[in-house]
């Protein structure tokens, strides 16, 4: 499957740290400090911006914020971007009251945002850069550097999505943050602890620096969960070339999310993408629930864990189905792009091909011969919070688009008017006033609703604990340094 999650990759780097511990060669300073700059920007990112909200929210990820700020002042090369006069000081070493001293007297460029001085790293005074590790390079060390970075990467690109689908049942991402970050702390630990050992006495004092610190910040850190579902974040890369129908059905999946998301984000979205957002996502509920009958009778999954899922899919199918006929009522008179059509057409092909011959729906045992279910519900289950992300954009849109005038229907299909006799009369399209079809709004908004409880309803038939699917339990247990 090409599909991997924060989980893998922390696991990847278990690995690759009990190998580098059974290792008698010493740690190159450039290798280590390719290290040293990685596991500071995937601690960056897991701590993620300062959180506004209540005051228990601000005291959690104040805790997190401290651990951060203890690190030795990190390598250039740590981070990049605009930060603020805080992680300015601490990248160079210096108090922030120095640091802001010379962003007044214009030594360091800087802007204002209303609320703090932003820092681009660039400008700040030079040191000496780090490079990133080579991917190419095989040594032990360069890949578990690699491999942190790719987890940095997948924070930064899904850190909204974490907020949408765990904030409704966490008080904080910091309660899910927390195990996570011990995490990395510990693999911290386990490097430079290493480093020290077998690495030459003129090399070991960052090293040294950074083991103290890790043992310390895991001390800070205290009791934290045992597991986070955050480890369920994912990224995806699907075969250039699909030849089979999991690939085929992972890559069309893969491309129309793809496409829907580039097509949503235009100024004006087309009404006949929406329309078809819907439909599609009908069909892909359509399959799921197929393939979950399917693994039921197989055996790979127990009957009374599928129920309920297959029942929040038909009741999303319903809404969907309901959301699609008033989308056709209406029009933004745009056409949807060339690459969208072809996605389209790419994941209706993947999904008939799954579980249906021309007209006809296979039985189980054709659809268990030729597919692997498991693998298959993966990806449509991924596919199941795209569909809600998509499904939740749409929501808005009725409202934006009649406020903006830019929401046509036929005049004779709308309250009849003075000013709209002689459209009505030609039969012509006219704007829809905010007063008008407000249906739209209403059925959009449930439809998102019902497309939320059915991802986390699918989400609960593989993992009862999930905690997309149930409120997230903190379970309380020490946090110790792992012994890899």
């Amino acid at each position: 499957m090409t599909t991997t999650t924060l989980g893998d990759l922390l696991a990847r780097a278990d690995d690759l740290c009990r190998e580098l511990r059974s290792s008698p060669d010493p740690v190159p300073l450039n290798t280590w400090e390719s290290f040293d700059a990685t596991a500071y920007l995937l601690m960056r990112e897991l701590v993620g911006p300062a959180r506004t909200g209540s005051r228990a929210v601000a005291l959690s990820h104040a805790a997190l914020c401290r651990v951060l700020d203890a690190y030795p002042t990190p390598l250039r090369g740590a981070t990049t971007g605009a930060v603020g006069a805080r992680e300015a000081a601490h990248l160079l070493g210096r108090p922030r009251s120095s640091v802001i001293a010379n962003i007044r007297k214009g030594q360091i460029p800087a802007a204002w945002d209303g609320r703090r001085y932003v820092v681009d790293v660039t400008d700040l005074p030079s040191r000496d850069e780090v490079r990133p590790a080579d991917p190419r390079n095989p040594e032990t060390l360069s890949l578990l550097s690699c491999t942190l970075g790719v987890a940095a990467d997948l924070i930064a690109q899904n850190r909204d999505q974490l907020a949408r689908e765990l904030l409704p049942w966490v008080e904080s991402l910091d309660v899910i943050t927390a195990p996570v970050l011990a995490h990395v702390l510990g693999i911290t630990h386990v490097v430079a602890s290493h480093a020290v050992k077998v690495g030459p006495l003129n090399d070991v004092d960052r090293p040294l620096a950074i083991a103290r610190y890790s043992a310390a910040a895991l001390d800070a850190l205290g009791n934290v969960g045992p597991r986070s579902p955050m480890l369920a974040t994912a990224s995806f890369a699907p075969p250039p070339h699909p030849a089979t129908p999991n690939e085929r059905l992972e890559s069309g999946l893969r491309s129309w999310v793809a496409a829907a998301q580039t097509e949503l984000n235009r100024t004006i979205p087309s009404s006949d993408v929406i329309r078809n957002i819907m439909n599609q996502s009908v069909h892909l509920y359509a399959v799921t629930a197929r393939l979950l009958e399917a693994a039921e009778c197989a055996g790979e999954l127990a009957g009374d864990t599928t129920a309920g899922a297959r029942v929040s899919l038909h009741t999303a199918m319903d809404g969907l189905g309901k959301a699609d006929r008033l989308w056709g009522s209406a029009t933004t008179a745009l056409p949807p792009s060339h690459e969208y059509v072809a996605a389209a057409r790419k994941l209706h092909a993947a999904l008939t091909d799954v579980t249906h011959d021309g007209l006809h729906p296979r039985d189980i045992a054709e659809i268990t011969e030729n597919l692997d279910i498991g693998r298959a519900l993966a990806d449509l289950r991924y596919a199941a919070h795209d569909v809600t992300d998509l499904v939740r954009d749409v929501q808005h849109l009725p409202d934006q688009l009649v406020r903006s005038g830019l929401l046509f229907a036929p005049a004779s299909k709308l309250t009849p008017s003075v000013e709209r006799l002689h459209e009505r009369a030609a039969g012509r399209y006219v704007s829809v006033l905010p007063d008008e079809m407000p249906e739209l709004a209403i059925t959009a908004r449930s439809a998102a609703i019902a497309t939320d409880v059915a991802a986390r309803n699918l989400d609960g038939t593989f993992d009862p604990m999930d905690a997309r699917a149930v409120p997230f339990v903190c379970q309380s247990q020490p946090v110790m340094v792992p012994d890899l």
